[in-house]
């Protein structure tokens, strides 16, 4: 579970994990970006190093990628919330705020937590409410096509990604018309096939192709391919109740592969991946009109 919260000084708001809030504070590590996206998408638990800021939670999802389409929303509701507070922006990086020097002792640094240093932008002098009201909206509209922009261009790469996947010679495709498998005979016989380099690379390019753009969408769309609902019906991610195990074939390493070919799920972890495939192979009982029938009986 995932929370929008915005940081109390700096008017901020960021996604985190709940496990990184307690009491309306939140801890927040002393990570680059890129270690930091990675942190909060395994939910990793907060350590000694770690500092607390007041917060105040917006929006709580279940998945990181449902609270980050919600941010913008955030944003804006945050904004309207207080016409005189600075504009609500994104969570960027937030230095270690220092509680006491060594000189001093607990008791005579006696202050509240410690305060999220500014943000430095453009200022703008304000002459009134409504004036701070019109530049807050101005700020969010530019900020809003700046996101924008950097979404068609991730697209726009995507877009020639897969073309240069698909026409590539040396990124070869296969044959698809023994997809999707429907008897445990063909995923022996693909299972066999996969431990031939040439012919893996070939799969996971394949499975690339599926596209998607989250980390759900792409897993999806690559086991529905992959795989028939009769199939699904008869394997779980352990190989409990005398199904086969899905963690044990080679078709979990493909699809870990092909989903990080994805620009759009690069950063997907193992463990984002297998979650969605536990819940894709769950669901299979209420596909194909299984839900309907259970309700009938």
């Amino acid at each position: 579970m995932y929370h929008i919260v915005i940081f109390l000084t700096t008017n901020e708001v960021e996604v985190v994990p709940h496990n990184w809030v307690r009491d309306n504070v939140c801890m927040w590590p002393p990570y680059k970006y890129e270690d930091r996206v990675k942190a909060i998408k395994s939910m990793v638990k907060p350590g000694p190093s770690w500092t607390p800021f007041k917060i105040r939670i917006i929006f709580t999802r279940e998945t990181y990628e449902e609270a980050r389409q919600k941010l913008p929303e955030a944003e804006i509701n945050t904004d309207l919330t207080d016409v005189d507070s600075p504009p609500v922006r994104r969570k960027r990086h937030i230095k270690r705020a220092r509680y006491f020097d060594d000189s001093e002792t607990e008791d005579e640094a006696n202050f509240p937590l410690p305060a999220a240093p500014e943000v430095q932008i453009n200022p703008i002098r304000k002459s009134s409410s409504h004036t701070g009201f019109s530049e807050a909206w101005i700020r969010k509209i530019l900020a809003n096509q700046e996101m924008i922009k950097e979404q068609m261009g991730t697209l726009v790469k995507l877009v020639y990604d897969l073309k240069k996947l698909s026409t590539t010679e040396d990124n070869p495709t296969l044959n698809t018309d023994c997809f999707p498998l429907s008897s445990f005979q063909q995923l022996q016989v693909i299972e066999g096939q996969l431990q031939q380099e040439d012919y893996k690379t070939a799969v996971i390019n394949t499975l690339a192709l599926r596209g998607g753009t989250t980390v759900k969408e792409s897993v999806w769309r690559i086991l529905n391919f992959l795989l028939s609902n009769d199939m699904a019906r008869q394997m779980n991610w352990r190989g409990i109740n005398g199904k086969a195990a899905f963690k044990d074939t080679s078709l979990k390493t493909v699809i870990n592969a092909a989903v990080r070919r994805n620009r759009l799920t690069s950063t997907a972890t193992d463990q984002e991946v297998e979650n969605w495939i536990k819940r894709w192979l769950q669901l299979s009982a209420d596909r194909d009109g299984g839900r309907r029938a259970r309700q009938k009986n």
